[in-house]
């Protein structure tokens, strides 16, 4: 069996596949994340939120202090004028 993503539509209750051929395990599971919401509506956020990688507040923390740490100031110098 092959690594998805797959794509599919929703028909009353279910989630269709649209790779006719493909064939899953009964019992195997499975992310579904809805395609085609626009862009910052709410569906497309809850999306974004919902989906890998999940990152905790700790982690955002260590990033800012890592670009905290490496920022240095603006050159003095006009680098495009001789």
């Amino acid at each position: 069996m092959s690594i998805g993503p797959y794509e599919g539509v929703v028909r009353g209750d279910a989630i269709v596949l649209l790779q006719g051929d493909l064939k899953l395990a009964e019992g195997t599971k499975v992310l579904i994340t809805p395609v085609g919401a626009e862009v910052g509506s709410q569906q497309a956020v809850l999306a974004a939120i919902s989906g890998e990688p999940h990152v905790r507040a700790s982690d955002v923390e260590l990033m800012q202090s890592m670009i905290d740490q490496a920022s240095r100031p603006l050159a003095a110098i006009e680098p495009f004028h001789p």
